[in-house]
């Protein structure tokens, strides 16, 4: 055989080595991308369940917390466990300004007493 025709057989191989090389790594990248993006699909999957688990509990929660911070229930429990009672009566209001002199402050804070007809701790002098 002439050296032409061994020449072109040498660069038959090279190009069918070579076009086989790139079928095989095209079909390589073909299955990098298909796990990558089944992995991607899976991760996006896997974090809308968690977020709608976290929604879920989240509504549970403000639920849990407008039930204990109801008003009515506050103060059921303070008057049951602690014995508490709101007071009926307005507050007695003792302005503490040195303006006045202690006695009439404390003739002021008797007249409030009697006007409000409510019955404190007696006042030490």
């Amino acid at each position: 055989m002439p050296a032409i025709a061994q020449e072109n057989k040498i660069i038959r191989k090279i190009v069918a080595v070579g076009v086989l090389a790139l079928v095989v790594l095209a079909f390589g990248l073909y299955l990098y991308q298909a796990t990558r993006i089944e992995a991607i699909l899976n991760e996006t999957h896997m974090l809308y369940e968690q977020r709608r688990q976290l929604i879920s509990e989240t509504e549970t929660l403000q639920a849990q917390v407008s039930r204990l911070v109801n008003v009515d229930r506050i103060s059921r429990q303070a008057r049951e466990k602690f014995g508490m009672v709101f007071n009926e009566t307005p507050p007695l209001h003792a302005p503490l300004r040195h303006e006045k002199p202690l006695d009439e402050i404390l003739s002021q804070w008797r007249a409030e007493i009697k006007k409000n007809n409510t019955n404190p701790e007696p006042i030490r002098e």
